[in-house]
């Protein structure tokens, strides 16, 4: 689901759009988070690139992101003069360019941790902010530098980002939270499931079904700039929902801050479920969609504040916390503790925590 309806926004970009003080539309920041190997985040990721190339080629594919510089340069449509040189791809590509889009981009991060951590390096000090500006859509992404500057034009990014928890954690700081980047990202946290020891081929049949609908809309939508309402009788959910959301008051202030766009993304995903759902002609957001747009947003919601709550406590203080919740689950020795932990806690780390424990009778 948190991969698919990231493609399918990226169909449909720009070409439909909600008014709530500025136009939004589908596009999402993504991050999958879960254990290595056993939770399938690349999995699910290459799945989506393989929908989207094979629904929708014009779409540009990122594999990762270094600079500012690089990420501009990607989404600037060529001059007439340039394309001749130009593989066909790319001719198609800025053949393929409207008055209200530019470039559709779908940016894939194998380590969410790596793209923050690298953020902070000199060299490629920006991509933050250019990565926020992007998810919003703005007519122009500047990069107003006099060495090499680069402009795109009313660009449509999404990105899909992988982490484990243990990184995620590590690389984070409370600027990335506080200066607006995290809050623009959905989270989903993997959840253990049953072992499949042989899974079953894709249903081809039914994956062809899934494109060739993706690639109708893409059709009837591309050049227009199409703006969605909710219908009458959304608009007491709509208000009941944002004012509970509103009035919330968070113990922490990094939480708080973490959940500020968490509206936003509901409303792109009420719109999103309208533009694949509806006749051609409805052009309204009906209350079943914005119902099940406002039950994904409370997950985000809690996953948010499961990631967030315990953001601004020592090192120290986390494995403590982080123990007293495995160990409420169920009794481990600490041997088990250290095969559990693997590398992302040492023998000395687990000690210390199993001791500060120990010692507050806890």
């Amino acid at each position: 689901f948190a991969v698919f309806k990231t493609i399918a926004g990226m169909i449909i970009g720009r070409s439909c759009y909600l008014w709530n003080g500025r136009y939004l539309y589908p596009n999402f920041y993504t991050v999958l988070i879960g254990p290595t190997r056993r939770s399938r985040k690349t999995t699910a990721m290459s799945r989506g690139e393989k929908l989207l190339q094979d629904t929708d080629p014009l779409v540009i594919i990122l594999g990762g992101l270094a600079t500012p510089e690089g990420l501009i340069s990607k989404l600037q449509i060529p001059d007439e003069k340039e394309l001749d040189g130009l593989p066909e791809i790319e001719q198609q590509r800025a053949g393929s360019v409207y008055d209200h889009e530019g470039y559709r981009m779908l940016v894939c991060c194998n380590e969410f941790a790596s793209l923050l951590t690298k953020a902070k390096k000199e060299s490629s000090s920006g991509l933050i902010q250019i990565l926020t500006d992007a998810y919003d859509c703005k007519d122009r992404l500047d990069n107003p530098t006099r060495v090499s500057p680069l402009s795109a034009r009313k660009s449509f990014v999404s990105m899909i980002a992988l982490s484990t928890h243990e990184w995620f954690e590590r690389s984070l700081d409370v600027d990335d939270v506080y200066g607006g980047f995290v809050n623009r990202n959905t989270f989903y946290l993997w959840t253990s499931t049953q072992p499949l020891h042989n899974p079953n081929k894709v249903n081809e049949s039914l994956m062809n079904e899934i494109k060739m609908q993706l690639h109708n809309v893409r059709n009837e939508k591309k050049g227009e700039h199409i703006e969605y309402t909710f219908s009458g009788d959304v608009d007491e959910l709509l208000r009941e929902w944002y004012e509970k959301n509103y009035y919330t008051e968070y113990d922490n202030d990094i939480v708080d801050a973490a959940v500020q766009r968490i509206d936003e993304n509901v409303r792109k995903l009420a719109l999103l479920y309208a533009v694949l759902e509806n006749d051609v002609d409805d052009l309204n957001i009906h209350a079943d969609q914005l119902h099940t747009a406002i039950v994904v947003g409370e997950y985000w919601k809690a996953i948010a504040i499961k990631l967030f709550s315990k953001f601004g406590f020592s090192k120290e203080a986390r494995s403590e916390m982080k123990l007293v919740e495995i160990l409420k689950r169920k009794n481990y020795t600490k041997r088990e503790l250290q095969q559990y932990f693997g590398g992302s806690m040492s023998a000395g780390e687990l000690n210390q925590a199993v001791d500060a424990l120990l010692k507050a009778e806890r």
